[in-house]
């Protein structure tokens, strides 16, 4: 054999070693990340849960969300290295930054933040900030319900991770990005911000961002990446530079977006090894020489081989042990080396020695089975079983761990095999989760239960009234669920402040629990609302709930030597007459507490028939929104005729809605839910959209009738409305003069002032005016002498019974009158039948609209309707 082959073969085992340190600091990364980023996860689920913090997610409130977050993120902050703690909008507009409060309003476009938008679902990953910083980032969606409220995220820079590698296993690290990622400027200024190397062109492609010592061997930089920067996990075993060798090795680093965007170069002087190996190898071949001209060349080669393995398998080992020996002192995690076949302790770690209470002798002792005697070696062996088949690299489990003194507490343990190590042997990293589970308990608490009162919150009543409900359905027993609302609590928060109300409801909450009994369920589930779980409790029992409840509140609360006398409105639901699930039962329970506030007695047992009405008015007021958005409404319309000519002059505009559940619902029930939820102004710019394009269909169509389209008062005040209705009719080319608004008494009357100016702005368009339900809304006669109209219209109250109503008659007369008196037209609504319209034809009314002449007819009809009839173009000349 020549030396040539020897130096390769001594090579080829210095190179095996290297590429097993190459593995290591791969393997350490890979781990790293992957607790870090289960750790972020799991505080991202339990902050998701807490209550103040999702009520103040879905109302934006910035104040709110910074008091409840900042404190966890200084926890965050010290007990796991967390640097970034944000909360964003559905539409990832940021809302807040704990830790840069004076930062938001940024929309978050991170491909981690994209992820989660996509999925709706917990994305995490590696992300590449404009300073070049690597952060790893977990995202997580909060749903109320099936409502998307925003997301939460934690961010951990990797420069911990890299640096608890360089001291574990002596490698210096130097972390490099692609330039074409980078802006020159602002990576040079946020270098500079961060007290770190900032020359942009010490490197011909790549930026260096991070290191693990300050001085950089740029010479050898430079070399390293000439003959191996493909991103590519390239190791160099004779990288030589001043009369030293070097290993240099690399890691690719890849973002969450899957782009490979630089590097981690790591090196380490192995000029000690390298000799080692070349003055044994020398050794060896004066040895071989000598022997030579003894014996035989075969049992020369043989010879020379066998022990240039040994010793270099014996360089290996003794790098490897110098290796773990660092780890195992460094680590304050507990890390256990153990045998294969006794499962005995090889090695354990400084921070296993401590959190156990046994020495290291002692522990070399033991085995795995020894800290946890309830598990067998059998059954120990079973578990791993899928490491020995390949089937997966690391076990993750949680279990707990027993101290010398006979404690135990929770661990997190990460086991894997090492088969290519002579023996083979297990590695378990173990992590104290002590506090990490005593911070999700406690989180688990806070969403459970008020923060305030101590009771528990809806969540956890849900899930007691859900249990309770179980055991009454199995033992065939009565159930009652009671809600209680506080009387004249708003006022009292606004005459002593929150802070005496938040006393008071803490004493409440003391008093029930006093006078309950312990099998009652007490919860807080709203501001001044509470609600109790009344196992055993039927019809014949709701008179000893009344008792008890005022039992508690009968002695005034005393705030500062002042009395404060407090009530409250029951409402009570049963099992199973009023429901037989939990949302059910608070629902009916919480109709009957507001109708308890009209009873004398205080309380009030659900009652079906006085729900209906409630019932569909809720269900009405959430699907309002959706119908006018989804066009589930119509347009109708119903003709105007001219007394004079008894012709159709136009239409008043009228919107229906056919539900899918409740058939035909009449406008005098919807309108004013608009009205209440503020879905008025949609629902007119709806209205006003179809009505003007319909009227250009039918202007292009030759049907020459105007149309008149109804206002109400929240419109009025709208000073955008003049501007909107302006482009509709440029829109449509409609003219102006063709549409009539109508307006009602009492919507001038509440806003005069407002009023008048958009007014008068609709006048200047070429709009004609109408005042709708003249007569209902006792309006000035100075504001109509000065309000631009055109016409009066008579509410079709008065119309109905004028003929055997002789107030009533009088009122039509005079209104006609005064109508006249300011040179206006006067139409009468309501007109059903041939006598109305000759007596209002006799008192000089110019226009009626009612059955009399249409119903309100669908368009489609309508224009049937105009060309068939005598009101219509079929009686014209």
């Amino acid at each position: 054999m020549s030396a040539r082959n020897l130096i390769d073969i001594e090579n080829e085992h210095l190179s095996d070693s290297i590429m097993q340190s190459t593995m290591s600091v791969q393997e350490f990364f890979k781990n790293a990340l992957i607790a870090d980023a289960e750790t972020m996860a799991v505080s991202l689920e339990f902050i998701g849960q807490d209550k103040t913090i999702l009520t103040a997610l879905k109302t934006r409130d910035r104040k709110a969300l910074l008091s409840q977050a900042f404190p966890v993120f200084e926890r965050l902050k010290k007990k796991h290295d967390v640097t970034h703690f944000y909360f964003h909008d559905p539409k990832r507009v940021n809302l807040l930054r704990a830790h840069q409060p004076q930062r938001y309003g940024d929309v978050i476009d991170r491909f981690t933040a994209l992820d989660a938008e996509r999925t709706g679902s917990l994305a995490q990953g590696i992300e590449l900030g404009p300073l070049g910083t690597f952060t790893l980032r977990v995202v997580d969606p909060i749903y109320e319900g099936t409502q998307l409220l925003g997301y939460i995220e934690l961010g951990k820079e990797i420069d911990a991770t890299l640096l608890n590698i360089h001291k574990a296993l002596s490698v210096e690290l130097y972390v490099l990005i692609d330039k074409q990622y980078l802006d020159q400027t602002a990576w040079k200024s946020g270098m500079q911000m961060l007290g770190r190397e900032n020359s942009w062109n010490l490197l011909s492609s790549a930026v260096l961002i991070s290191q693990s010592r300050p001085e950089i061997p740029t010479e050898l930089f430079r070399k390293v990446l000439t003959q191996g920067s493909d991103q590519k996990l390239a190791v160099e075993k004779d990288v030589q530079l001043n009369g030293l060798t070097y290993w240099a090795g690399s890691i690719p680093l890849q973002d969450a977006g899957g782009r490979n965007v630089g590097t981690i170069v790591m090196l380490r002087d192995i000029t000690g090894l390298a000799k080692q190996a070349w003055d044994a190898f020398r050794r060896l071949s004066i040895f071989g020489i000598l022997t030579g001209f003894i014996m035989f060349g075969l049992f020369y080669l043989i010879l020379v081989r066998t022990e240039l393995r040994i010793l270099a398998d014996q360089v290996r080992i003794v790098e490897s042990e110098q290796r773990m020996g660092r780890i195992l002192e460094n680590s304050w995690d507990e890390i256990y080396v153990f045998e294969e076949d006794s499962l005995h302790f090889i090695d354990v770690s400084e921070g296993a020695c401590r959190n156990l209470g046994y020495t290291l002798e002692e522990l070399k002792a033991l085995t795995p089975v020894d800290l946890k005697p309830e598990v067998t070696a059998e059954q120990f062996m079973a578990l791993a079983s899928p490491l020995y088949s390949g089937e997966k690299e690391q076990l993750v489990l949680e279990t707990t761990h027993r101290r010398k003194d006979g404690s135990t507490y929770p661990v997190d343990v990460r086991l894997q095999y090492l088969k290519r190590e002579i023996p083979p042997v297990f590695v378990a990293i173990v992590q104290d989760i002590s506090e990490r589970n005593a911070y999700i308990a406690e989180l688990e608490y806070k969403a459970l239960h008020d923060n305030l009162t101590g009771l528990p919150s809806r969540a956890l009543f849900h899930d007691r009234l859900l249990h309770e409900i179980d055991v009454a359905a199995r033992e065939v027993k009565p159930l009652a669920v009671a809600i209680l609302n506080m009387s004249r609590f708003q006022e009292i928060n606004n005459t002593l402040g929150r802070h005496n109300g938040d006393l008071i409801l803490q004493q409440i909450a003391a008093r029930l629990l006093a006078v309950f009994r312990k099998v009652d369920t007490i919860a807080r589930i709203g501001g001044d609302e509470f609600a109790v779980t009344l196992p055993g409790v039927g019809h014949e029992h709701i008179g000893v709930v009344a008792k008890k409840i005022k039992q508690a509140l009968e002695e005034f609360f005393v705030l500062e030597d002042t009395p404060i006398e407090v009530s409250a409105s029951v409402g009570v639901a049963l099992y199973p007459d009023h429901g037989e699930d939990p949302l059910t039962l608070l629902r009916h329970a919480d109709v009957a507490a507001r109708l308890a506030k009209i009873d004398r007695n205080g309380m009030n047992v659900y009652d079906s028939e006085q729900d209906s009405y409630s019932m569909k008015r809720l269900t009405l007021m959430g699907e309002l929104r959706h119908a006018i958005i989804d066009g589930d409404l119509s347009l109708y319309c119903q003709p105007k005729v001219d007394m004079k000519t008894s012709k159709v002059t136009d239409v008043e505009a009228l919107v229906r809605w056919q539900h899918p559940r409740y058939g035909m619902i009449s406008p005098a029930e919807f309108i004013p839910l608009a009205e209440q939820t503020g879905l008025i102004k949609a629902l007119t710019m709806w209205v006003l959209d179809e009505a003007i394009r319909q009227q250009s269909i039918w202007q292009k169509a030759g049907l020459n009738v105007g149309v008149a389209i109804n206002l109400s008062t929240r419109n009025l005040i709208d000073p955008k409305l003049p501007a909107h209705i302006a482009s509709l009719l440029s829109e449509y080319g409609v003219a102006a003069n063709t549409i009539t608004l109508e307006i009602t008494e009492s919507a001038i009357m509440a806003h005069p002032e407002a009023c008048m100016k958009v007014v008068s702005q609709l006048k200047a368009l070429g709009a004609s005016l109408s005042i709708d339900d003249f007569g209902t809304g006792y309006s000035s006669l100075a504001y109509l002498s000065k309000l631009p109209v055109s016409e009066l219209k008579i509410d079709q109250s008065f119309i109905f019974s004028m003929l055997e109503d002789a107030g009533n008659a009088l009122i039509v007369r005079s209104t006609i009158d005064l109508g006249h008196s300011f040179n206006l037209k006067v139409i009468a609504e309501g007109v059903e039948n041939k006598d109305v319209w000759a007596e209002l034809e006799a008192l000089g009314c110019d226009k009626v609209q009612g059955y009399y002449v249409s119903r309100p007819l669908p368009l489609g009809d309508f224009f049937k309707w105009y060309h068939e009839s005598s009101w219509g173009s079929a009686g014209r000349d």
